[in-house]
């Protein structure tokens, strides 16, 4: 177990059973929540069964659930000229079709939701360039209230998926390799942050789906 991952990152290989290599995870520090990313969907279940019954997540008042699927990706680096209509055309230009498109112009960015989980996975894959400007997408999850971008967060750099190669499948039929730890205390996370500050691994992306 490696210290520099602070006491939740402890607490999780503990419960888990796995080592560092085997999870990732991003803390989003202003709502005290955690993403535990998983390398195997077994150990998903493991954990939750362990945590239910885990003196340390019980003292420290934790508690757990599986991260949901999304269909949605938050695009970030806007060019100002970039309103709705110019996204409606650029993904039309794609022959994506969204579900809907949420402005956030104060941030240069924007939250766009997909019919089809494919053209999530697509378009998430893909580098993106409008008006000449180079865009970046993040998977946005609506119960967490923010999109996911590693433990590097916030720096600006596409997550790259996690897929074995041959055994790709659409994102309907992954298993759900992520959980979300809520309720984190600061003692728990003072080393973590630390980390999170220099650290430029990326969570791996066969967490975003069930």
């Amino acid at each position: 177990m490696s210290s520099d991952l602070g006491l939740l990152g402890l607490v999780v290989e503990n419960i888990s059973g796995v080592s560092e290599e085997d999870y990732n995870m991003e803390l989003i520090n202003e709502s005290c929540v955690a993403v535990v990313t998983f390398s195997h969907h077994n150990d998903v279940e493991n954990f939750l069964n362990e945590a239910r019954i885990s003196k340390k997540f019980k003292q420290y008042n934790l508690s757990a659930q599986v991260l949901e699927s999304t269909c949605s990706l938050r695009m970030e680096g806007l060019p100002p000229q970039a309103n709705r209509d110019v996204l409606d055309v650029y993904y039309e230009t794609l022959r994506v079709e969204a579900k809907s498109i949420s402005m956030i112009p104060e941030e240069n960015a924007a939250v766009v939701t997909f019919f089809k989980p494919e053209d999530f996975v697509d378009m998430l894959h893909r580098k993106h360039s409008i008006c000449k400007v180079e865009v970046y997408m993040y998977p946005y999850y609506e119960s967490l209230g923010t999109a996911l971008y590693g433990k590097d967060r916030p720096r600006w750099t596409t997550p790259r998926p996690f897929m074995n190669k041959g055994t790709e499948k659409p994102p309907s039929e992954k298993r759900c390799t992520a959980v979300v730890v809520e309720n984190i205390p600061e003692e728990m996370t003072r080393n973590l942050l630390g980390q999170l500050r220099a650290s430029v691994v990326f969570l791996r992306k066969n967490t975003l789906w069930s």
